[in-house]
């Protein structure tokens, strides 16, 4: 579903942050 699309690239995006903070 759509939502469950959002709510991976949230993730993805988050994951992305922490690496380049990290």
């Amino acid at each position: 579903s759509f939502n469950e699309a959002q709510i991976f690239f949230e993730r993805l995006k988050k994951q992305k942050m922490k690496k380049g903070y990290a």
